[in-house]
């Protein structure tokens, strides 16, 4: 034994899948039903919680996500923007959750690598809908696990009592439509100024956060958009290649590379 570290606080706290962050460190996603001690942001009932801890077991960040009823957390996977993508069950359809078919939904949601919700996704019918298994199967691409009970909307092809429910997310939040897209820095490579347009058929990127990462997928910055355009300055990036991502307001992604010379 090395170390063991205690997180939560004074009701029901449940870890149920680890992953070791391109960083290093390892990132964890559960069921928290506390509001004190190492929990802030509960929602209500039970929340997903995800924490990041370092090497030696020290808390770095903590998030609840979720709204009034209960919501649990079952896996969670790196993604290649640097971030994470978790999976469980939601029945609330406020605070973080929205679109909820009734009582359990399969709930998907998509983490930066420093824990902001980028977004949310809510698969189901009017029954027991849960996701126990989730992976990144290539950029924006994810595969799901789980059961369902449910004979409508999302799962309209029950068997039978529970199934058998694999789902495939394809792009960012949607199941059937892609809604990423590419853009581009000029110019690229850059060695003082690089500028990026984005126009306005693609979303609104205001208040969007612009994600940087290096090869190796760790996040090098990440700032608030102003509008839909943004200027990269020589002593923003180290010298490089970069990937880059934005969520607008719709779910939009859009992302591309940058290379500073």
């Amino acid at each position: 034994l090395i170390w063991q570290k205690s997180y939560g606080g004074s009701q029901m706290d449940i870890a149920q899948s680890i992953v070791q962050s391109a960083d290093g460190n390892y990132v964890v996603a559960g069921i928290t039903g506390s509001e004190d001690f190492n929990v802030t942001g509960f929602h209500g009932a039970y929340d997903f919680w995800v924490i990041k801890i370092d090497n030696d077991g020290e808390l770095i960040w903590q998030y609840c996500y979720g709204g009034y009823d209960d919501e649990k957390a079952y896996s969670i996977d790196n993604t290649a923007d640097g971030g994470f993508i978790v999976t469980g069950f939601a029945k609330s359809n406020d605070g973080d959750v929205t679109g909820n078919h009734g009582d359990h939904d399969v709930w998907v949601v998509k983490l930066s690598g420093s824990g902001e919700l980028q977004w949310q996704k809510s698969i189901g019918g009017g029954g027991f809908d849960d996701g126990y298994s989730i992976k990144e199967i290539s950029a924006n691409n994810y595969i799901v696990l789980g059961s369902s009970t449910s004979i409508d909307g999302d799962a309209s092809m029950s068997n039978g009592s529970d199934d058998f429910w694999l789902i495939r997310l394809s792009g960012t939040n949607d199941i059937s439509e892609n809604k990423s897209s590419k853009t581009y820095f000029y110019p690229n490579p850059y060695n003082t100024t690089s500028q990026l347009s984005i126009s306005s058929e693609q979303g609104d990127f205001h208040n969007s956060i612009i994600h940087f990462y290096d090869c190796a997928g760790k996040e090098i910055l990440s700032e608030r958009m102003k509008g839909n355009s943004y200027s990269l300055e020589n002593n923003d990036l180290p010298k490089g290649i970069f990937n880059y991502s934005i969520m607008a307001q719709d779910g939009h992604l859009v992302y591309g590379k940058i290379m500073h010379e």
